[in-house]
């Protein structure tokens, strides 16, 4: 926007200038004299147009850096919350009928690191954050809450539904061996985002349904009873 404002006023003064120059009598400017000018405005021009189109792409970037996990290139927790914390405004404003959260966590990761190490242990939680990101693509958002654990939000999903496709993702990723050779299997929590109460709430809900899930022998999805 400020490049094209300088584009516009530099269009003004050479206009200025081409008026004023057929209507004096001084010999001292002269054509060549505005085309000097025209020359340094297009310069100055793509001067600023490149500093502004610079810094914008750096915003970009760093705006993204600030939402986004390292290691595996999923949302982080900044980004999931301010999600989860939207979602449960349209829902008090009756703008969404259903939002469900998941808590995702991976079986036995301790166990995993300490026989492979930490090194090993970081690529199964990118292979981890790739197959949750292939399976969800654009039915929901998927982050790495932290640690070993991830979230899903699926907005317009009843929590029966959202058990479902739990269900259907736990066994998506069981069926695809991991980056360490052997199965990699992942326990979930779910349970649904509602207007009366707030969404911490909903957080805790989620992870003792995830504890559940453990209690229960790991690789299984349970659903936050009210």
């Amino acid at each position: 926007m400020g490049a094209w404002i300088t584009g516009s006023l530099f269009l003004y003064v050479i206009g200025f200038m081409a008026v004023v120059i057929q209507h004096t009598e001084m010999r001292t400017l002269g054509f060549g004299a505005l085309l000097n000018i025209i020359e340094v405005c297009i310069a100055l021009w793509f001067l600023f147009r490149f500093y502004e189109g610079s810094r914008e792409s750096a915003y970009r970037a760093l705006e993204i850096q600030s939402i986004t996990d390292k290691l595996t290139g999923l949302y982080n927790r900044i980004k999931l919350d301010s999600v989860v914390a939207e979602q449960h405004r349209q829902l008090a404003a009756g703008q969404l009928n259903h939002s469900s959260v998941v808590i995702a966590d991976i079986d036995n990761f301790k166990e995993i690191n300490d026989r492979l190490g930490h090194i090993q242990g970081d690529k199964v939680l990118q292979q981890a954050a790739r197959l949750l990101r292939s399976f969800t693509r654009d039915d929901g958002i998927v982050g790495r809450w932290g640690g070993e654990e991830f979230m899903l939000i699926l907005p317009d999903y009843s929590v029966d539904q959202a058990k479902h496709y739990s269900e259907l993702l736990r066994r998506y990723i069981a069926d695809n061996d991991a980056a360490f050779g052997q199965t990699l299997t992942m326990s979930f929590g779910v349970a649904e985002l509602h207007a009366e109460a707030s969404f911490e709430h909903t957080f805790i809900k989620a992870d003792r349904a995830l504890y559940q899930a453990k209690q229960a022998g790991r690789n299984c999805v349970m659903v936050a009873i009210d």
